[in-house]
């Protein structure tokens, strides 16, 4: 098989390097100013180069493919461990991302997606990927290029319209991830006042499907609250969902977890952690993205990496901004996207769990909040003396 793997991939690496040839003489014979088709040529080369280079290394991972992913607390500790430990001050330094990574954010965050991803499976760990707006996911690059492709992902996802909503079940059952998915239909925001929230959309996809899909899918927006009664007039559409904040997905999420089976004997997962957050809400991702990083969430839960539609929050960009590097993430520059990243000597420190929930021991780095099966229960009075420096030591770790 790999044999058979390696003289294919000969045989189209050497099919494109004539064809490349020929368009090289094309060029130098048609082009009196060639500079700028010479460029694009060889970009395609490297990328051909890079598809082969994955070509191999997805033939050298197949015995982890097999693997079946569970949310074990000791591997995801030593894989988030391991993470702190290979960021370095350079890692903290969002003009030499810039300078190094062609400037844009997006690519800031592939970049240590792909790093990420690839230190979790070496550790057999799950990367827990979390989507807000995920509209019918067949044009999100994260999902189609790591989320589908890689079973030691696991995610969540959340979106309001009935229509994305159905096309996105139907999504994920189609690529076979269901048992490591969860679906939420609900719209989210940084303070739900009532159980739902009423949002619109235009009417595009009736009109005509020939419409863009940006057009049909990916335009909506929150109704304010004093508009509730109001009808929808110039083309727009309305349904109240359910209203969730960060806190209530990531609870979502784990209770879906346990109730799957997925987490290991004996533990009971209380809240996850997503190591990768994606925020695209049309406008609302200032609300949402502060629901996940409130004062009141630890450090020990906080998103490693976190990807955000700038543009749509320009006049709020700096004050989210200053939220996140008050919580040790490094921030790039105002662009069409935005990405955070956790610094490593944040991920365990600055723990602000309120006292209330000192039964609750969190998942030692992994940032799931878990309750053990076999600690804590009938053991002394609440408030003891020993109850309270074994609640400081879980916290700390």
């Amino acid at each position: 098989m790999a044999l058979d793997m390696t003289l294919s991939n000969f045989s189209l690496l050497r099919y494109r390097w004539h064809i490349m040839l020929l368009q090289f003489y094309i060029i130098l014979l048609l082009n009196p100013f060639p500079s700028y088709y010479l460029f694009k040529l060889f970009e395609s080369t490297t990328n051909t180069h890079k598809f082969l280079v994955s070509a191999e290394i997805d033939e050298e991972e197949v015995a982890k493919s097999n693997i079946v992913y569970t949310h074990d607390m000791s591997k995801q500790k030593a894989a988030v461990k391991a993470w702190s430990r290979i960021l370095s001050e350079k890692d903290y330094n969002a003009s030499e991302w810039a300078r190094t990574m062609r400037k844009q954010p997006q690519n800031f965050f592939d970049h240590y997606v792909q790093i990420l991803s690839n230190l979790f499976l070496e550790k057999e760990a799950i990367v827990n990927f979390a989507l807000v707006g995920a509209c019918d996911g067949t044009n999100d690059n994260t999902i189609r290029e790591r989320y589908l492709p890689n079973s030691h992902w696991h995610g969540v996802f959340v979106e309001p319209f009935s229509i994305n909503f159905r096309d996105l079940n139907l999504f994920m059952e189609s690529h076979g991830v269901m048992d490591r998915t969860h679906l939420i239909q609900a719209g989210a925001t940084s303070r739900c006042n009532s159980s739902t929230i009423k949002m619109k959309r235009p009417d595009y996809e009736e009109q005509n499907k020939s419409y863009p899909h940006w057009m049909r899918r990916q335009i909506g927006a929150v109704v304010p609250f004093n508009k509730l009664d109001r009808p929808m007039t110039g083309g727009w559409m309305a349904e109240f969902v359910r209203c969730v904040t960060g806190e209530d997905i990531l609870l979502d999420w784990a209770h879906a977890v346990n109730k799957r089976g997925s987490a290991v004997p004996g533990e009971t997962i209380k809240k996850m952690r997503a190591h990768v957050l994606k925020i695209d809400v049309e406008g609302h991702d200032y609300d949402v993205l502060m629901s996940f990083l409130s004062q009141d969430v630890p450090n020990s839960e906080l998103p490693l990496l976190i990807n955000f539609e700038a543009k749509s929050i320009a006049d709020k960009f700096d004050l989210a901004k200053q939220a996140m590097e008050n919580r040790g993430y490094v921030v790039s520059h105002f662009a069409t996207d935005g990405f955070a990243l956790l610094r490593g000597d944040r991920i365990y420190t600055n723990s602000r769990r309120p006292a209330a929930r000192s039964r609750q021991a969190v998942g030692y780095g992994s940032g799931e909040v878990r309750v053990r099966a076999a600690e804590g229960r009938g053991r002394g009075k609440r408030g003891s003396g020993k109850g309270r420096r074994k609640n400081r030591k879980q916290q700390a770790d």
